[in-house]
């Protein structure tokens, strides 16, 4: 008998056992299929809440619009700061840390501020683009974010400038180039290289509608061989061919030797290397005070004067739309990037920011002898639902960010979400490569 009992208490042991590891193995399974399912890409493109708008064109630069619901918590108008309220309402700080690629942030007020990859803060002891999404809590005390340089050569205080921290954030990164190295490819050489190819792009522009300035390049006569001049002087311009960017950020040992080699004067204008007459033509667009920097090329007035006719004629395509929450736009006939955001709120107050980037990029590729065909709304949903449907990478950002990445044969996508609000989505951003 107590055989007996002895053999029933191992079976009932043993079915509990095997019965317990198979209900482990499929709370496991569950819990990996609700991580996938949550990083699944969205449907918003393929059947709803995504609808476009337009196409509303002027010149090479086509918008569409992007349609869409609020998310949690961003109704009745409530929304986050933008870095550059924040920074003019002197809610937000951004500091120098010694290293070129890593600024710390800080949110002094009771208030979130977020943060957008491509931002640009000016000031300190050269200016940077941001390198990531970030959403700051109230009071966030001092955060650590990833930057790149965007003005080559300078190591110092710029005029009457703070160089310990930064004064403004009222520009962004403004070619495609641009956000494919700071955010994918994360090289601070691309990113210094594809500055002064924006430089040299507004500079070749700015002067076949303006005219060559004295003798660059004498005896060249009409717009068209203005232009084919002036791509030689581009060449030129150009620094040798970077090495294959790195697939993570600098090391912090290459961020110290970037400091040391700048602040010796080692490292010089990508520009450099013009005759005084090239370099003449490239101050219609660039400022003495640092040529290297595009935050100040951007402020440029003749750059400004040139894209305006762009914002002019597309700012109000957004004024009477209550559910706009992004946009797509296209350059040349080809899809560029989009951007889309939590909230109409939220999109309208960047509004003026994103649109005044692409029109100076726009700007910069005007071939006015180019003809392309009209983009059409099934391209550009075509675009989005190809860049979701990567395979994803995610990323925790502290202290409130989470970041995926996909990336396809031709696209890539950013997504970043809140953490505190159910990881409920704040900015999706599609570039294409």
């Amino acid at each position: 008998m107590q055989r007996k009992w002895m053999l029933i208490g191992f079976t009932l042991a043993f079915v509990c056992l095997t019965l317990g590891g198979f209900a482990k193995s499929q709370a496991q399974q569950r819990k990996s299929q609700a991580k996938t399912q949550a990083l699944t890409p969205s449907s918003a493109v393929q059947g709803s809440p995504y609808q476009l708008s337009g196409p509303f064109t002027h010149k090479n630069l086509t918008v569409f619009l992007v349609h869409g619901a609020n998310q949690a918590g961003q109704a009745n108008g409530k929304t986050y700061l933008t870095l550059q309220e924040a920074m003019r309402q002197k809610k937000v700080v951004v500091r120098e840390t010694g290293d070129v690629n890593e600024l710390t942030i800080q949110n002094r007020s009771t208030e979130e501020v977020f943060v957008q990859a491509g931002d640009i803060v000016k000031g300190g002891q050269q200016d940077r683009v941001l390198a990531l999404d970030l959403i700051l809590p109230p009071k966030s005390g001092r955060i650590p974010v990833d930057a790149f340089c965007v003005e080559h050569s300078r190591w110092s205080q710029r005029g009457q400038e703070a160089v310990t921290a930064f004064s403004a954030s009222d520009k962004m990164l403004a070619t495609k180039g641009l956000k494919l190295a700071a955010r994918n490819s994360q090289s601070q050489s691309a990113v210094w290289e594809n500055v002064s190819v924006a430089q040299a792009k507004l500079a070749k522009n700015y002067v076949v509608s303006k005219g060559v300035p004295g003798g660059i390049v004498a005896g060249a006569g009409g717009a068209g061989r203005r232009a084919l001049a002036f791509d030689a002087m581009i060449t030129e311009s150009l620094p040798p061919a970077a090495p294959p960017p790195p697939a993570k950020p600098l090391a912090a040992a290459e961020r110290t030797q970037n400091v040391v080699s700048i602040s010796q004067g080692v490292l010089s204008a990508p520009n450099a290397r013009l005759t005084l007459a090239e370099q003449q033509g490239l101050t219609a667009v660039t400022s003495q005070a640092s040529p290297t920097s595009l935050q100040l090329t951007l402020e440029n007035k003749n750059v400004k004067d040139s894209s305006a006719d762009y914002f002019k004629q597309l700012t109000a395509i957004i004024a009477d739309k209550r559910d706009v929450i992004g946009y797509v736009f296209a350059i040349n006939g080809q899809l560029n990037s989009a951007d889309v955001y939590a909230s109409t709120v939220l999109f309208k107050k960047l509004w003026p920011k994103l649109l005044e980037a692409s029109a100076v990029e726009a700007f910069a590729e005007l071939d006015e002898s180019e003809k392309f065909e009209p983009v059409r709304d099934e391209t550009a949903k075509a675009f989005l639902r190809d860049a979701e449907s990567g395979k994803a990478e995610e990323k925790s950002l502290r202290p409130r960010t989470r970041m995926v990445k996909r990336e396809t044969e031709k696209n890539v996508f950013f997504e970043a979400r809140d953490r505190s609000r159910n990881d409920a989505w704040v900015h999706r951003n599609y570039l294409a490569k």
